[in-house]
């Protein structure tokens, strides 16, 4: 069997695997693996390199929408070639400064694209489940500018670097490769990650085979120390296979053509449920996450859940901004909060849950005030700062802010943690919570929030008047209810309507006077 050919049935036996056991298994048992014949490397090109993968993200989800991020700059770097002719780093100053600028130039803007949200994010961003129902096998397809076989390693499996520091119009310039999910698959001895790319087709070098190339990521131990290393062949190059036919994946009417796909197995979750539907799924963490999207993406979920199993979600604002039935008041103000300067805050009141239906999942959750970039949620305050620290007890669960942090001063940039899931406890982000309680001070939410605590008060006597007439009925049913309740007169027992009863008149028995005088 020629190397190309194996290398072909090698990878669609780690595509079709959905645990990492059976990883394992084929890694020990297939001659494919064996030291002659494979090679492993260290992702990143650094032995010590666990620190930096395991140090980025505390959550499995947030870890995952680093994975959409870079899809997402890699749909926009490919639409830049197409529509530009050449590189997003050329810094032509024709090339757009901003992601919504790119958004706008490369795809028609945000209305054009979300006219077909689902259609469109299912043939260009994809997020699959499969496998056990606690710990799914994730794969995320997307149709961007892909790799070609030699240069996934200093790409997709790559650590630090430049490769879009000089790029205006991406999220990601960490250069991280998305590295931070890896460490939540399997367990600490069988962790794998499968990598496949293939360089855009309309982007190709010309006149040079356009080949798929493919590596597996793992967890090892050297010296009770982990590390994270991929596979290449003896000679250290990528594993490739011809493009013949577009690949065919399980379960998704589309084909792999071109981009990237990555496969993360047994991957743990936060919340393992159904990875599309409901409060603690997936598709909620990545909505509070990225809380306007700037392209949609496309989840389907293939363990047998009952329910929805397959949409495309754009985030936790662009939902909002979709269901105007639920808005109140969308106003934006500008607010002076310190180092970070003047920065405009959109302040969205939900109407309240007695005016509007549809209100209540959006009045539950905790967070509430987002420090947002490009729609990328870098940090919040939960309802508590809004109802405590701001004393806007009755208006808290019913608002929701965002503050623009697209561009603070690059000096300021530790304010943020690296990994973009939460602030760093500075100095800076002290004054800046002093400054936001200021500014929460203002009369319009003073206002708002004496309006709702009158609307809760007058909800709260209606509930007490459906309960009254509830255990009203249930005490006609049953009288001694109301002394086992300790209820007193408040509650009054009603009383069946008299009839109209006709006087008793008694005849005299002819026994009666008899049986006195015997």
């Amino acid at each position: 069997m020629s190397k190309i050919k194996n290398n072909k049935e090698i990878f669609s036996k780690l595509l079709s695997i959905a645990s990492s056991d059976e990883i394992a298994s084929l890694i020990d048992s297939n001659d494919f693996f064996k030291s002659e014949n494979c090679d492993w490397k260290p992702y990143g090109g650094r032995d010590n390199n666990a620190g930096q993968v395991e140090g980025q993200m505390k959550s499995s989800s947030n870890a995952l929408v680093e994975k959409l991020t870079n899809s997402i700059d890699s749909l926009l770097m490919r639409r830049c070639y197409e529509i530009e002719g050449e590189a997003p780093d050329s810094k032509n100053s024709k090339l757009p400064k901003s992601l919504s600028e790119a958004i706008s130039k490369y795809f028609g803007g945000e209305e054009e694209i979300n006219k077909k949200r689902s259609d469109w994010a299912k043939r260009h961003l994809v997020v699959l489940a499969e496998g056990d129902k606690k710990k799914p096998t994730l794969t995320v397809i997307d149709r961007g500018e892909g790799q070609s076989p030699e240069k996934i390693q200093n790409t997709i499996v790559h650590l630090s670097g430049s490769i879009k520091r000089n790029i205006d119009f991406v999220f990601g310039k960490y250069h991280q490769g998305g590295s931070a999910a890896i460490r939540f698959c399997g367990s600490k001895a069988r962790c794998y990650q499968l990598v496949l790319s293939r360089r855009a087709e309309t982007i190709a070098e010309k006149g040079k085979s356009n080949d798929y190339g493919w590596t597996l990521v793992r967890r090892n131990y050297k010296s009770r120390t982990a590390y994270y290393e991929y596979c290449t062949d003896k000679s250290g190059n990528t594993f490739s296979f011809k493009y013949e036919q577009p690949l065919k994946i399980d379960g998704l009417d589309i084909e792999f053509i071109d981009g990237c796909l990555i496969r993360l197995y047994d991957y743990y979750l936060e919340n393992p449920s159904n990875i599309v539907f409901g409060r603690n799924s997936l598709s909620f963490d990545i909505n509070q996450k990225l809380q306007k999207s700037p392209l949609p993406i496309y989840l389907q979920d293939m363990r047998g859940w009952k329910g929805d199993t397959k949409g495309a979600i754009a985030g936790l604002l662009r939902r909002v901004e979709d269901n105007k039935d639920i808005v109140g008041d969308d106003i934006t103000l500008p607010a002076g909060l310190g180092e970070v300067g003047v920065r405009n805050i959109r302040c969205i009141r939900l109407k309240h849950i007695s005016d509007a239906k549809g209100v209540e999942s959006y009045k539950l959750q905790r967070e509430k005030i987002f420090y947002v970039e490009n729609g990328l949620a870098l940090g919040y305050e939960n309802e508590s700062f809004l109802r405590t620290d701001c004393q806007l007890p009755a208006l808290a669960p019913y608002l929701l802010c965002y503050i623009d942090m697209s561009d603070i001063p690059v000096e300021l940039a530790n304010l943020f943690h690296a990994g973009r899931e939460e602030f760093a406890h500075t100095d800076d982000y002290r004054t800046l919570k002093d400054r936001l309680k200021t500014f929460f001070e203002n009369e319009i939410f003073e206002k708002w929030d004496k309006e709702y605590q009158q609307k809760s008060l007058a909800s709260a006597n209606e509930d007490n008047k459906e309960l009254d007439k509830l255990i009203e009925k249930a005490i006609v049913d049953d009288p001694e209810l109301k002394e086992l309740l300790g209820i007193g007169e408040e509650i009054k027992i009603p009383k069946g309507k008299e009839e109209d009863k006709e006087k008793y008149v008694g005849e005299e028995h002819p026994l009666m006077n008899s049986a006195i005088l015997s």
